[in-house]
């Protein structure tokens, strides 16, 4: 039976509440998924920290622990397969997730991003490249994310400028 991790992963800590359906969808879909594949779901990694800022797995593993005991799974063999939604789970910066991607790897499990299916054991040079993409567009996305909020009005307000759109 193929040993499957789920990886769930938010921002923050009220991005995980209870009434939120992130974390709770996120597992529900990977456990689905093992069920299909006929997996049994070993382990359950769930991140409940921002991401962004991390670029060596070293600080990543010192801050978050889902990413040292992902770790010590993986080096100690008890994985075949990781589940995640999408590339920007795994990591906010590509160096993180492609540190993430080659440690999994190097350790004789793949990673399975549902927003790139593919069939397990059938991961092509191709698909390594599309989730490098994957990478940096998770990137991208933060620095949109950061580039709105600095627009928005709060951000405006504390960069000390007028808080409205109405002319001055």
């Amino acid at each position: 039976m193929t040993r499957i991790a789920l990886w769930l992963a938010v921002s923050s800590t009220p991005q995980a509440k209870e009434d939120r359906v992130s974390l709770t969808e996120q597992e529900q879909r990977g456990r689905e998924w093992a069920d299909a594949l006929g997996g049994d779901v070993v382990a359950v990694y769930r991140v409940v920290h921002s991401r962004s800022g991390y670029v060596f797995w070293a600080e990543a593993e010192q801050d978050i622990d889902a990413y040292r005991d992902v770790r010590a799974d993986l080096e100690a063999g008890r994985l075949d397969a990781i589940y995640c939604i999408h590339t920007n789970r795994l990591g906010r910066d590509p160096a993180l997730v492609a540190q993430f991607e080659s440690l999994a790897l190097r350790n004789g499990c793949e990673i399975y991003k549902a927003n790139m299916p593919h069939q397990l054991g059938q991961m092509t040079a191709a698909h390594r490249y599309l989730s490098q993409f994957g990478a940096v567009s998770a990137g991208e996305e933060l620095e949109e994310l950061k580039r709105r909020w600095r627009m928005g009005m709060r951000g405006r307000i504390k960069r000390g400028l007028i808080g409205t759109n109405a002319p001055a």
